[in-house]
């Protein structure tokens, strides 16, 4: 015997009505008390359970599978029937599922609206059936059956629950497993015995009432108290039931911010926004459901809102139903045409992704013989499967005809976009009357200017009658007055088009000719091939052979094992561009000499030219590369595109790079991400760069090392203040205050280093000295500078650099600094490796502290310099609290790598420890508790400094690569952002990003509230919305 978890389960569609009625059926099946004549035959009292998923789903992130599990544990299914029910694909998947587990007899329907036709859905109305034939063939069938159902349907819904009270009967039957009319004939004595029974009790309580007013009276306050307590424990329910609720939308924003990222990293960035969308609240502050962090991260990326970098990044993903063959676009790169492997030529709008129509070709439309007339009309061959025609047609993008040309079989095709003039070749017409036929149409008209037959050339090309010669190819010149075409056994025919007289016979190298191109001065370009097979193998490879114009001898030609696409530069009509065993070559067709070849070890598939000064190549290992063409093809490595199949189409159109992979089913769009918020401020800078703020956030300085040029910005004016380059090299550079920076200059040979205080506002010299160390910092009010050295520290006061005093301490001399910093309070701290570290006070010059250990590697302390910590090679973290003497408060030893750097936060709550694989971990200061950790997966590089807001409610982790810097939240150390960050703000309202194609651009960027995102999302998103296809598969329902 079968255990069920539930005795039903309830499906619905979540609208307002469906789910009233869903709720009041839930409560009446599980109140229902069985009659004690049945409950005697079945064993059970009343109903057990019943699901309802509203009230049984547990907080999850895979809803489908606990739906799923609910289905197989639940005896029955009823399924609230309304016009609304169909549109439910969450109740269609749960219907068809019940059907497989547990058949179609245990379904059952309560009808609250509408007619049965157009309430029940398909699913409970139809079953598929078998039969067996006399002649033993088995035959599927499809019988509609009438499902068991109960009828509440009412003109209110104050009757429709009235009748459901009855109408429960006609579902609690089957469940029973005793007839309809035996229940409610036991139901109906069963009512009339408690009301009798209601009858003799009221009586005799009437009868007493006289006599135990007093006592009642008591009754009634004890009952009060027991109404109260009852009222506590239904608040206390109510606010567990939507602890629970909130607990769910909580589970099912994260699955759908992690479906969000899948998206995003697949390069489907509108499904991408739409899923974190539907992962946060409509409106954050009257939030129809809770705000979750991972939710707004999920959106910040896929809306791209801190892109900087001018590289393509995933933008939309189009979906087809069977593998893409080839794609196209027109002139101005708005439309899009993708062939598949189901005869269809699909129209897209590349501006949003939209699907214009879907026409069935056949299987013989190819990028051969598919050409763009202009912008708006394309011509292509189509298969009539109503006449078994060929017809080469002209639609426009709405997939509407404008003219066709009735063939009868296969034909070749060649467009000249000059001319707008169509040349097409058929063998056989549709009328079986002429053979061979070369055209020349008018592609905007479809009109016919010339046509001639070919047959005499073909059969005269041939060594005897029984070899079949075939047209494998045709093309036109530059004005279209010549039109050629190759044949299988090394044949080149070229024919005037207006005559077709005979101008011209070559004879290719190979017997196959599969191409031919003219220059735009007449030079003709071959290639041709044999077929493989025994005794041709060694000639298997292709030729190319270039014929200068009237000649019928090729002034050379090559071998390679493949030619795919040749090309003509626009701007150098003289150089070829194709594809030869795998790789790019690019060659002189004058002189035979071959310019460049771009080498990828045979694996190039596609490639396309950018005004002739960019070319992208895709590749067998899924890569889509970048590379310029001038002297020499070099690579933009910065844009490379990796995929995990091989690119088979890639093209460029409307600033769109548009690819499709392998044997997949989708076309990919990527385009460069930019913002209008974004603020470029003026002038390059070098892609090297140091970029930080002033104190106060109003200026920005850039400098590089490598130019050795200091730039200043006014960021709240948003322009350039001065830039200028210095003899010396830079080593570094810090503000002092709004009006002056300290500029440090690498000493050379036996020079010192040169230290200078320059002005902001000309980059004038204030002061300057030398010194032989290069290793300072500057106190918390920028009033005094210490330059660390061998024997000791040397004060000077800021911005005359001053001397102050030297405080000397003793140090081994192969002593190396780490890090050194001061307190607010002047305290100057410095950490001395495999020696000691030192709180020294720099007004009486005495060392208050001193903690000495040989296997010492690393410090910091607290801005107030009351918290001190101090990493060791043993992989320990030792934190002291700093009074009269250094009291040790925690002691981490749970690390299994050396410790590279560390950071406290300003309130000293938090330790940042940064190891030696990138990993950073974040610990409680109190106990030492792990809060949390960034793996090197997401920290990739070394930290060059940790900033937290002015609130401290937010933290910057800035590593030495932009590419993985983030803002979190200081409380939960969620990730909330991953901003290209130089630097940020105080307030952190604008990052510093350095940009642009050549990284050599600066931007100002804001940092993104939710609410900032959400007005993005309505921006970019323009009206878009999830379909219900798009919300079943993140199973929103």
């Amino acid at each position: 015997m079968n255990y069920y978890k539930y005795d039903a389960f309830i499906s619905y569609r979540h609208t307002m009505l469906d789910a009233a009625v869903a709720e009041r059926l839930h409560r009446l099946l599980e109140s229902f008390k069985i009659p004690k004549s049945i409950a005697k035959s079945i064993g059970k009292k009343r109903i057990q359970r019943v699901f309802r998923d509203r009230d049984e789903l547990p907080t999850s992130s895979n809803l489908a599978e606990n739906i799923t599990a609910a289905l197989e544990s639940s005896e029955f299914l009823i399924v609230i029937c309304s016009p609304r029910t169909s549109q439910s694909q969450w109740v269609l998947t749960e219907i068809e599922t019940f059907k497989k587990l547990h058949g179609q007899d245990r379904i059952l329907a309560l009808l609250i609206e509408g007619e049965p036709d157009e309430s029940f859905p398909e699913q409970l109305r139809f079953i598929k059936e078998e039969k067996v034939l006399e002649d033993g063939t088995v035959v599927g069938t499809t019988v509609e059956v009438e499902p068991l159902a109960a009828d509440i349907r009412a003109d209110t819904r104050r009757q429709m629950f009235k009748k459901l009270k009855t109408e429960v009967l006609r579902l609690l039957s089957p469940m029973l497993n005793c007839s309809y009319d035996d229940l409610k004939q036991r139901h109906k004595e069963r009512l009339i015995k408690t009301v009798l029974t209601t009858c003799i009790s009221l009586s005799a309580f009437f009868i007493a009432f006289g006599s135990f007013n007093a006592y009642q009276a008591l009754v009634i306050n004890q009952k009060s108290q027991e109404i109260n307590q009852k009222a506590q424990e239904i608040n206390q329910k109510n606010l567990q039931i939507k602890e629970h609720i909130n607990q769910i939308q909580i589970s099912q924003s994260r699955y759908l911010a992690d479906i969000s990222n899948k998206y995003y990293e697949s390069g489907d960035r509108y499904r991408a926004i739409l899923a974190a969308q539907a992962a946060l609240p409509k409106n954050l502050d009257d939030p129809d459901r809770p705000y979750v962090q991972e939710a707004e991260y999920a959106l910040s990326r896929a809306l791209g809102v801190y892109e900087v970098d001018g590289r393509f990044d995933g933008d939309i993903v189009l979906d087809h139903n069977m593998p893409v063959r080839f794609l196209i676009t027109s002139p101005d790169g708005k439309t899009l045409l993708t062939s598949t492997t189901d005869g269809f030529l699909h129209i897209w709008n590349t501006e949003d992704g939209t699907l214009l129509r879907s026409v069935f070709t056949g299987y013989f439309s190819d990028e051969y013989n598919t050409y763009f007339i202009d912008d708006n009309y394309f011509t292509t061959l189509c298969y009539d499967e109503s006449n078994g025609y060929y017809n080469y047609s002209c639609l426009n993008i709405n997939g509407s005809i404008l003219w066709q040309i009735k063939m009868n079989s296969s034909s070749k095709a060649a467009y000249n976009p000059n001319k707008k003039l169509l040349t097409v070749y058929e063998s056989l017409t549709y009328d079986w009357d002429q053979r061979e036929m070369v055209y020349l149409v008018d592609a905007v008209t479809g009109n016919e200017l010339f046509s001639t037959s070919i047959e005499d050339l073909i059969r005269n090309a041939a060594a005897d009658e029984s070899t079949d010669i075939y047209v494998n190819c045709i093309t036109m010149n530059s004005d279209s007055s010549l039109i050629s075409f190759g044949t299988n056994n090394g044949k080149v025919f070229t024919i005037d088009s207006t005559d077709g007289k005979l101008i011209n016979t070559l004879v290719t190298e190979n017997k196959i000719v599969e191409n031919i191109l003219f220059s735009d001065d007449g030079y003709m370009i071959t290639s041709s091939y044999y077929l493989a097979d025994i005794d041709e193998i060694e000639k298997s490879n292709e030729c190319l052979e270039i014929f200068p114009p009237q000649s019928s001898t090729p002034s050379f030609n090559c071998v390679f094992d493949a030619i795919i696409k040749p090309y003509f530069l626009q701007t150098k009509p003289s150089k070829l561009v194709f594809i030869g065993q795998g790789d790019i070559n690019i060659i002189d067709i004058k002189t035979g000499m071959v310019d460049y070849a771009f080498i990828r070890n045979e694996n190039i598939l596609d490639y396309c030219i950018l005004n002739d000064s960019i070319i992208i190549t895709s590749d067998m290992d899924g890569s889509i590369r970048f590379s310029t063409l001038n002297d020499n093809i070099t690579e933009l490595g910065d844009f490379k595109i990796s995929r995990n199949q091989p690119v088979k189409n890639v093209v460029f159109a409307n600033k769109k790079l548009i690819f499709s992979l392998g044997s997949s089913n989708k076309v990919y769009l990527y385009r460069r991400i930019s913002n209008e918020s974004h603020v470029q401020l003026d002038g390059d800078i070098n892609p090297f760069s140091e970029i930080f703020y002033s104190p106060d956030g109003s200026l920005a300085l850039c400098f590089s090392t490598v130019t050795d040029n200091i730039s200043i910005w006014d960021v709240t004016e948003r322009k350039a203040i001065i830039s200028k380059s210095f003899n010396d090299d830079i080593s570094d550079v810090c503000f002092i205050n709004n009006d002056t920076i300290l500029v440090c200059f690498e000493k050379k040979d036996d020079t010192p280093a040169r230290f200078a205080t320059i002005r902001t506002n000309d980059l004038s010299v204030i002061s300057e000295k030398r010194f032989n160390e290069t290793r300072f910092c500057i106190n918390k009010d920028s009033s005094v500078m210490a330059r660390c050295e061998y024997d000791g520290i040397s004060l000077y006061t800021l911005p005359d650099m001053t001397f102050l005093t030297k405080i000397k301490y003793e140090i081994d001399s192969s002593g190396r600094f780490i890090p050194c910093s001061f307190t607010n309070d002047n305290k100057f701290f410095a950490a001395i490796k495999s020696q000691n570290a030192m709180i020294i006070d720099i007004q009486t010059k005495d060392i208050l502290h001193n903690y000495k250990s040989d296997i010492l590697r690393y410090g910091v302390i607290s801005d107030d310099g009351k918290l001190c910590a101090l990493a060791f090679n043993d992989k320990t973290i030792k934190l002291f609290d700093v009074d009269n003497a250094l009291k040790e408060r925690v002691l981490i030893n749970d690390l299994q790598l050396s410790i590279e750097t560390m950071f406290l936060s300003p309130d000293n709550s938090l330790l940042f420890v940064q190891l030696e694989d990138n990993s950073i971990y974040i610990y409680d200061t109190v106990n030492g508790s792990l809060k949390k950790v960034f793996n090197n997966d997401i920290i990739v590089t070394s930290l060059k400094t940790i900033k937290f807001s002015r609130n401290n409610d937010k933290i910057a982790l800035i590593t030495l690569s932009t590419a993985c810097t983030y803002i979190i939240d200081s409380h939960t150390l969620n990730i909330l952002a991953k901003p290209l960050i130089n630097d940020i703000n105080k307030d952190f309202s604008y990052v510093l990003s350095r940009g642009g194609v050549m990284d050599n651009s600066l931007y100002m960027v804001p940092v993104y509230t939710p609410e900032m995102l959400l007005v993005e999302t309505n921006r970019q998103l323009n009206g878009r919305v999830l379909t219900e296809e798009e919300k079943a598969e993140m199973f929103i329902n």
